[in-house]
C-alpha cells in the first residue's frame, strides 16, 4: 500500500532523528547569516556599534533608536574583524541562534522532558520564520532572544522546581538585559516578577516563598535595568525620542507618508498577526496548547506552579507580540521559546498518562513546520540568483570605498553606514540610524525639532551645503519597497549640483560621490 507523503515525513520524524535534525538545523545558521540579502534595518545596528567601538556614547554623541546595550556587545567585533565586521557580525548573531536553541533544548531537559521532545521543542524554534531572520540580520531580535532562552534554562531547577534565590536572580538579570536591548521584552519583565504571585492564587501555599521568589526575580530585573537610567540623565530629550518618542509616531508618519495607512487599521493588524502566527509552528502550537489548558482550567484541575510560571511569560510574549503597529513578524520572538517549552513539558506530561498526539495534530505540525521551513531554502536562492546585496558585496562595497579615498580621517555622509564602516573611513554620527530618524525627522513637533535636531530628508541639503562632505555613498535606499518619495532624492540632487564625481561601485548598489575640490 502507498504510503501519503505524511506517512513518510511522519516515518522520517521518528524520536530517534530529532537530535541529529536539531544539530544540522541549528549548524545551518551559520551559512544562511553569510547568504542572507541584507536588511536596510541592519544599518542602526551596526552603525551604533561602530560608533560604540570609537568611544562615543549612545544619545549623548549620536541618536540610537533603542535601548543602549547591544552596541557595547557588537562593538568589539568591529574591532577585532575591522574591515569585515559586517561577516564577523552577522556570524556572531548566528551564534546567538545556535546558543537559544540549545538553552531551549536544555531548559526542556531540566524540566524532566525527553531528550526527542526538548528536541522538538528547540526544532520548532528553528521553523519559525522570525528566528531564521532574527538569527541571519545585524538587529537587536536574536541577543534578547538568547538571554530570554537562558532566564528559561536557569529559571528551573526540575519539572515541578524553581532554582534557587541565585538562579532566579540570573533570570531576572538575563530578561532586564534582555529589554535593555529590545524594549518589547518589558512585558516578558513583569510576568517574570508577578508570575509567583499568580501562581499564588492557585496554588495557595507557600506564601512567604513566593513572595521571596518574587523580589529575587526583580532584583535581577533590576540591577540590569538601572544602567540605563544614566543614559537617560546624560542626554534626556535624545533618549525619551530614541526610546519612546520615535517608535510611537515615527512608523506612522512613514506609512501615511507612502499612501500605506492600511497598515494600522484593525485589519491591516490582523492580517500582519496572521501572517506571522502562520509561517512556522507558532499558530498550531497556541491552539493545541491553549486547547490543553483551557480544558485543564476549565475541569478545575490542580495547577502546578511551573505551568503558570511558562503561561505567565508565554502570554507576556503574545501581549508584547500584538502592541507594536505595525506587528512585524520579529515581534513574535519573545513568545516562542516560553511557548514551546510550555507546549513540550505538557505533551510529555500527558504521554506519561497514555495521552498521545492524535494524527490531525501531527499532521497540522508537520505542515507548517514545512512552511517555516521554506524561509532558509529562500535565503539559498535569493542569493543564488537575485543579484540584492549579501555580508559579502556589502564587504567588497566597503573596500572599494576605501581604496578609492586614501585620507582615512575622512568623513563620510550615507544612509547606509554598513558600506562606510569597513572602508576604513570614518561615518558622520548625524546619519547613525540610516534612514529611520532621517526619513520622518522633519515632521516632528517644533519643540522637538528645537530641542533635538535631526538630519532629515526635510533639511538634508541644508545640512551638506554648510559641511561640505568629501565623500557621499548612496544606492542601498533606492530599493525599498515602502519608499515612495525617494529618501537619496535630495542627497543626489545636492551631490550633483555641488560637482561631486559620481563613482558606481561596480559590484552592487552603491554609489560613491567625491568633491572634486
Amino acid at each position: 500500500m502507498t504510503q501519503s507523503f505524511a506517512d513518510r515525513l511522519h516515518a522520517f520524524m521518528a524520536p530517534r532523528r530529532a537530535m541529529p535534525l536539531l544539530i544540522i538545523c541549528a549548524l545551518s545558521l551559520i551559512p544562511l547569516s553569510l547568504i542572507a540579502i541584507v536588511n536596510h534595518d541592519e544599518t542602526q545596528y551596526h552603525a551604533a556599534a561602530y560608533l560604540v567601538s570609537r568611544g562615543l556614547t549612545p544619545f549623548v554623541d549620536f541618536l540610537y533608536l533603542q535601548t543602549p546595550y547591544q552596541p557595547y556587545v557588537f562593538a568589539p567585533v568591529i574591532k577585532l574583524f575591522a574591515g569585515y565586521s559586517f561577516i564577523a557580525s552577522r556570524l556572531l548573531t548566528a551564534l546567538f541562534g545556535i546558543a537559544s536553541m540549545a538553552l531551549l533544548y536544555g531548559a526542556a531537559r531540566r524540566l524532566g522532558i525527553e531528550r526527542w521532545r526538548a528536541a522538538i521543542a528547540a526544532l520548532f524554534l528553528y521553523f519559525s520564520h522570525p528566528f531564521t531572520f532574527a538569527t541571519a540580520a545585524i538587529r537587536n531580535d536574536a541577543l534578547p532572544l538568547l538571554l530570554l532562552c537562558f532566564a528559561l534554562f536557569v529559571l528551573f531547577r526540575s519539572r515541578r522546581e524553581f532554582a534557587g534565590p541565585v538562579g532566579l536572580f540570573v533570570a531576572g538579570l538575563s530578561v532586564g538585559l534582555a529589554t535593555g536591548i529590545k524594549l518589547s521584552y518589558a512585558p516578558v519583565v513583569v510576568a517574570m516578577v508577578l508570575f509567583p504571585a499568580i501562581a499564588y492564587l492557585f496554588v495557595r501555599e507557600g506564601k512567604a516563598r513566593m513572595i521571596g521568589q518574587s523580589f529575587t526575580l526583580a532584583f535581577g530585573a533590576a540591577t540590569a535595568l538601572l544602567p540605563i537610567l544614566l543614559f537617560r540623565d546624560w542626554a534626556p530629550d535624545a533618549f525619551d525620542y530614541g526610546v519612546f518618542g520615535y517608535h510611537l509616531h515615527a512608523p506612522r508618519d512613514w506609512y501615511i507618508l507612502n499612501g500605506m495607512s492600511w497598515r494600522f487599521s484593525a485589519g491591516g493588524k490582523a492580517l500582519d498577526i496572521w501572517v506571522a502566527l502562520v509561517r512556522g509552528p507558532a499558530l498550531a502550537t497556541i491552539l493545541i496548547y491553549g486547547w490543553w489548558r483551557w480544558n485543564s482550567l476549565r475541569r478545575q484541575r490542580p495547577q502546578d506552579p511551573v505551568t503558570i510560571a511558562l503561561d505567565c511569560i508565554a502570554g507576556a510574549g503574545f501581549f508584547a507580540f500584538v502592541l507594536p503597529t505595525p506587528t512585524w513578524h520579529q515581534y513574535l520572538l519573545p513568545l516562542l521559546p516560553p511557548l514551546y517549552l510550555a507546549f513540550a513539558r505538557e505533551w510529555q506530561v500527558r504521554a506519561e498518562r497514555g495521552r498521545f498526539l492524535g494524527e490531525h495534530t501531527k499532521r497540522s505540525f508537520y505542515f507548517f513546520g514545512l512552511i517555516g521551513l521554506i524561509h532558509p531554502f529562500v535565503y539559498l536562492g535569493m542569493f543564488l540568483l537575485s543579484n540584492q546585496p549579501t555580508p559579502f558585496s556589502v564587504t567588497r562595497e566597503a573596500h572599494a570605498l576605501g581604496e578609492l579615498v586614501s585620507d582615512k580621517t575622512t568623513t563620510v555622509v550615507s544612509l547606509s553606514p554598513e558600506i562606510v564602516i569597513d572602508s576604513g573611513l570614518q561615518l558622520d554620527p548625524e546619519f547613525s540610524s540610516g534612514p529611520f530618524a532621517y526619513r520622518t525627522g522633519h515632521m516632528r513637533p517644533d519643540p522637538l525639532e528645537e530641542a533635538l535636531p535631526i538630519v532629515s530628508f526635510g533639511t538634508v541639503q541644508d545640512y551638506l551645503s554648510r559641511m561640505r562632505p568629501k565623500v557621499i555613498v548612496t544606492g542601498y535606499e533606492n530599493f525599498d519597497h515602502v519608499d515612495r518619495i525617494g529618501l537619496e532624492r535630495p542627497i543626489i540632487e545636492y551631490a550633483e549640483k555641488a560637482g561631486y564625481r559620481r563613482v558606481p561601485s561596480g559590484d552592487r548598489e552603491a554609489v560613491y560621490w567625491l568633491r572634486e575640490d
